[in-house]
């Protein structure tokens, strides 16, 4: 009944826009979950960096973006997210597979392999690093997450990345991986929408999905 209601009222689609790591790491089991309460919803899927995420969302090119938080632009509505936890990365038998945590000084000298400095990410990485009076020595800048961690499995440099993004590396002992001192570092979430807008049954249902299932999706459980 409620698929049909979407379909009378010319509601029976939806797009979302998400970066890369969201789309390859946590959107899969999301849409996954959503499409088999959902099914004759149609979704598309737009990739970008926060930036440009909130520039489609913002132009009515996606319905729902989900990005990094803070967003205070008042044409915008946010919906929070449960934050996740970035982490320093190297290759197996590098020196870190001592440390319990890697602090900022324990990157100097050590070449950089940098996800993108358009995104997000990359500035808090950056403020982190600076804050702490490390300037790091960049080796690589790659747009592409996948292509991060290949460069640091085969030696060239170090980096810091999602936790979520690297469990299989981790598990399977290609990469080492270990939070940041003193306190961890941290991202915050959220998805947005046009505040002109009302929501569709199809964007609200989404939405309560993507609450449901971030938590365990970007959690890592390095514990260290």
């Amino acid at each position: 009944a409620v698929v049909s209601d979407f379909e009378a009222a010319g509601r029976g689609r939806i797009a979302i826009g998400a970066s890369g790591e969201v789309c390859q790491h946590v959107l899969p089991a999301i849409l996954r979950e959503f499409t088999s309460r959902f099914g004759k919803i149609e979704v598309r899927v737009v990739s970008g960096f926060t930036e440009q995420t909130l520039k489609h969302t913002l132009e009515g090119t996606v319905d729902l973006g989900l990005l990094l938080l803070p967003v205070t632009h008042s044409a915008l509505v946010v919906d929070e997210l449960p934050r996740d936890e970035l982490v320093a990365i190297a290759p197996r038998d590098h020196g870190w597979e001592k440390l319990e945590r890697v602090r900022a000084k324990d990157m100097v000298g050590e070449p950089f392999v940098a996800y993108a400095r358009t995104s997000g990410t990359f500035r808090i990485v950056e403020r982190f690093l600076l804050e702490a009076g490390v300037f790091p020595s960049m080796a690589m800048e790659i747009g592409d997450l996948e292509g991060v961690k290949k460069m640091v499995e085969a030696g060239l440099g170090v980096s810091v990345v999602a936790g979520f993004a690297v469990k299989e590396e981790v598990e399977a002992g290609r990469l080492i991986a270990r939070v940041l001192s003193p306190g961890g570092l941290y991202r915050s979430w959220g998805v947005v929408r046009r505040a002109s807008e009302t929501m569709s049954q199809s964007q609200r249902a989404l939405v309560s999905v993507c609450k449901e299932m971030f938590p365990a999706l970007v959690g890592h459980n390095l514990g260290a």
